[in-house]
């Protein structure tokens, strides 16, 4: 009793010396640097992680009070087996909205942002996982800090998606690993992962909620004996807090999600719900893209770097029947993925925790996945040159441009330009700007990639624009009408071009694809979505890391002997130099 005394009042102390200190409201991050933050992430109460009690009754009604323009609801969507309510937190953007300190019930929660597409990250799904809280609540502070430093990718995100976070679902559990802790000082290294439903077990006791889900059309499964550590419940949603996760995905369409968990270190595809049960397959999914989808938002996350992709059959012939993640893309058509951590990289046996530098290395790895996939839920672009080509005034352009009666050459590019989000594009605003001395006469969007004169095809699809000219930039505005998600259109241009003294070297196209919004999603695709390259006739652009060319022109093939030559007299020079001074270095010594 005496050292249960003395750990609770060392436990005190130091709870009233660690975050109450910090009162993270819009001062603290406007001043802070990003590696504040992320230390004020080693602060929780519980060795480091924090605590139910310290996040909803300290961090969440600070931010709510202090962010209300970025923190749209906190939804109320249930309670636990033991009555501790569930709270989701809705991420977007409205100017002057007013505080809200109160969850809004889940029943009379409605949607006023239900046109921006939406991510979910849940954690806790295993009580005793406290690690899937901190990355939900890392990515909350991470959006927070975005937005008070008014940086304009999250700002962007913020404006156009709702960012949906649920830290704690299986309260019940991690509070008796607290509860643990406060008796021994220490976080066990086995703990119960089900929650709290009393079922007599000695140990373990309670239902596995990541496998409380409905199976699919085919059928119930085998949920297991109530003692096992994976027990699935006497029926899908027989649990409140899977009750409540339900509840919320009737409410919300969700483009993505991500369940985080301890268990593999893996990233897990859903199933595929054949009927012939043929899970060792993985390639057969409700449309043949969506496996190149989690593919695809592995590879180019770089995920690829620290972990793998694959099913839960594909390596030890487990199946977890009745997953979230399986419900979730089977039933609600989310793409969704069980993100699982190796447990030896959480709890270490030497030291039992994580230490501080650890756990961020952790967090830092994993975020990149959930940046990635928030750019790609809504319409995403990137295009690329296929085609630029400069020559004389030639019998197949008399017909399109009136090219015989000036002096000036035609110009003819085409371009691709390709929506790799997960939502059908209207309306794409396009602007090209050039400069003064070549003019756009003819605009289409067609359907061929070899045809380097596709602004002749009969087949392509004439598009209106309106063009403002200047003595230095000529801008020309367009929309295409529709990029449906994951695919890609062609756009030829053709112009004259009246080449000067001073840029005769070179031809500079700057296409920029809009959408409406200043900010372009560059952070995220390999090329810049506006590119710069320059003409060289008869040649194919291929473009460099940096998203431009340096090309030449064959009529200044003198220009280029000339450069050629001068870098040759001055790399001889340099020789020379270095062979003095090496001589004279001997002479000295």
């Amino acid at each position: 009793m005496f050292w249960n005394i003395l750990i609770l009042f060392a436990y005190g102390i130091y709870k009233s010396h660690s975050l109450l200190d910090q009162d993270e409201d819009w001062n603290f991050f406007h001043s802070a640097t990003w590696s504040n933050i992320e230390n004020s992430l080693n602060f929780g109460e519980i060795k480091g992680y924090y605590s139910i009690d310290e996040f909803e009754n300290y961090l969440l009604p600070t931010y709510q009070q202090n962010f209300p323009e970025i923190i749209a609801n906190v939804v109320d969507i249930g309670n636990t087996r033991e009555g501790l309510r569930i709270y989701a937190i809705q991420l977007t953007y409205e100017a002057s909205r007013p505080q809200k300190m109160t969850p809004t019930p889940i029943n009379s929660f409605v949607n006023s942002y239900s046109d921006r597409p939406a991510i979910l990250l849940t954690g806790m799904h295993e009580g005793s996982d406290p690690t899937s809280m901190m990355i939900v609540i890392y990515t909350l502070k991470k959006f927070i800090f975005g937005y008070v430093k008014n940086d304009p990718s999250y700002m962007h995100l913020l404006k156009t998606r709702q960012i949906w976070l649920i830290p704690f679902l299986n309260k019940d559990t991690y509070t008796n690993l607290i509860e643990y802790f406060l008796e021994t000082g220490k976080i066990p290294t086995l703990f119960s992962i089900k929650n709290r439903r009393p079922l007599g077990c000695v140990k373990f006791d309670g239902v596995y909620l990541r496998q409380n889900y409905p199976q699919s059309d085919t059928g119930d499964f085998d949920r297991g004996y109530p003692c096992d550590y994976d027990y699935a419940g006497e029926s899908a949603l027989s649990e409140p807090e899977t009750i409540a996760m339900n509840g919320l995905l009737d409410k919300v369409t969700f483009s993505v999600a991500f369940n985080f968990f301890l268990t593999r270190d893996a990233l897990l595809v859903p199933l595929n719900y054949l009927a012939s049960k043929d899970y060792s397959n993985p390639a057969f999914y409700k449309k043949d893209e969506d496996y190149s989808i989690f593919e695809e938002i592995y590879l180019r996350s770089g995920m690829n770097k620290i972990t793998e992709l694959r099913n839960t059959y594909s390596k030890d012939n487990t199946i977890y029947q009745g997953d979230v993640t399986d419900y979730m893309y089977w039933k609600k058509g989310i793409y969704a993925l069980s993100v699982e951590i190796k447990r030896r990289t959480i709890y270490k046996a030497t030291q039992n925790i994580l230490t501080p530098a650890e756990k961020l290395d952790l967090l830092q790895d994993y975020y990149p996945l959930i940046q990635y996939s928030t750019f790609k839920i809504s319409q995403n672009y990137y295009w690329t040159g296929i085609y630029q080509l400069i020559e004389e005034c030639l019998e197949q352009h008399i017909a399109h441009l009136d090219c015989k009666t000036t002096s000036s050459q035609v110009y003819s590019a085409k371009y691709s330009i390709t929506n790799d989000g997960l939502v059908d594009a209207t309306n794409v605003p396009i602007i090209i700007s050039t400069p003064s001395n070549f003019k756009i006469e003819i605009v289409k969007k067609g359907t061929s990639y070899n045809d380097p004169y596709n602004f002749r095809d009969t087949v392509a699809t004439s598009i209106s624009f309106t063009k403002s000219l200047s003595s230095s930039v000529n801008t020309y505005q367009f929309t295409i009408p529709s990029i449906p998600r994951r695919s890609t259109v062609i756009i030829s241009i053709a112009g004259l071009y009246r080449p000067t003294s001073t840029s005769t070297s070179s031809l500079k196209i700057n296409l920029s694809v809009q959408n409406g919004y200043s900010y372009q999603d560059k952070h995220i695709e390999e090329r810049n979505l506006t590119n710069f390259g320059n003409v060289e006739s008869f040649k194919k652009i291929i473009y460099d890391e940096n998203s431009y060319t340096n090309l030449r022109q064959p009529s200044n093939i003198l220009l280029f002997v000339y450069f050629s030559i001068l870098s040759l007299v001055i790399a001889v020079s340099v020789i020379i130099h270095c062979v003095g001074a090496k001589t004279a270095s001997k002479k000295i010594f």
